[in-house]
């Protein structure tokens, strides 16, 4: 795909498709306007089972579409079966008790709550489109080799990343807006100012995992198919070109706690 990318008066980036001389608008979402929905919740009564999982699956799309976090955990408080329902659905594991489900979903929801709030609709004042949510695990996990989304605490802090290897970023087109969540990267090379894409991300989600001590702590072998399943569930939020990166350390820095930050990143 051939685009151009131009900004708009307040320094958004704007995407058009360009062929054979014509340009057209490629809408992207506007994180910046949040939309409280006013749904009639659930009806309780005798409906049938699959047609009660049709109407809360069909709720809470709706709701995590619209960035309303709060409102799509309180449809897991209907009853055990909504918590399994979900939980199998996001986490894909059936062997842990239903409170642990609970748990573990209402730390996740927490996390995108505030991945949205805290970092999407953040003024980017470093006009920089190389900026990182920083999350940080709980302490009482410090020493436990695996590592959960559920395991870190529900506030981020943002941070600039530098990176002056210039291989890290080969073919990689950065476009920053007056807040994160404008964001844009594109994935492919550029001629004359027409960019050839085969990735277009927006939003975009550099994560750095950490402990209290600001020690990095994931290297490439440590992710786990959790993380990716997390990611998968972000971009029910935030739509299909949301583009997740997690900060790592080479693997012979593993027992290393002095290393914070890298300028090595997987896609995810």
């Amino acid at each position: 795909m051939n685009i151009l990318v131009t900004n708009n008066s307040y320094g958004t980036p704007l995407l058009w498709e360009y062929d054979q001389g014509k340009v057209k608008r490629m809408p992207l979402i506007d994180f910046n306007t949040h939309i409280m929905i006013q749904d009639p919740g659930i009806l309780f009564g005798r409906l049938p089972l699959d047609l009660y999982e049709i109407i809360i699956k069909y709720v809470m799309a709706d709701r995590l579409a619209t960035r309303n976090f709060g409102l799509a955990f309180e449809l897991l408080t209907i009853n055990r079966r909504t918590v399994f329902l979900f939980y199998y659905e996001i986490y894909k594991n059936k062997t842990v008790t239903t409170l642990e489900m609970l748990k573990r979903l209402g730390k996740t929801f927490q996390l995108g709550e505030t991945i949205y709030e805290d970092y999407v609709c953040a003024p980017n004042p470093t006009q920089s489109g190389l900026n990182a949510i920083s999350l940080t695990r709980n302490p009482s996990q410090r020493f436990h080799p695996i590592y959960q989304p559920w395991d870190f605490q529900p506030s981020a802090e943002v941070q600039r990343v530098t990176v002056d290897d210039e291989d890290t970023l080969t073919n990689i087109h950065i476009f920053p807006g007056q807040f994160h969540g404008d964001t844009i990267w594109v994935h492919g090379t550029e001629e004359e100012g027409i960019y050839q894409a085969s990735v277009i991300h927006n939003p975009v989600f550099l994560i750095i995992l950490c402990d209290y001590t600001y020690s990095l702590i994931p290297t490439r072998q440590t992710i786990n198919r959790n993380w990716l399943l997390f990611t998968n569930f972000m971009r029910r939020a935030f739509g299909a070109n949301a583009g997740f990166y997690i900060m790592v350390k080479h693997g012979i820095d593993q027992e290393n706690p002095f290393i914070e930050t890298t300028e090595l990143f997987i896609q995810i």
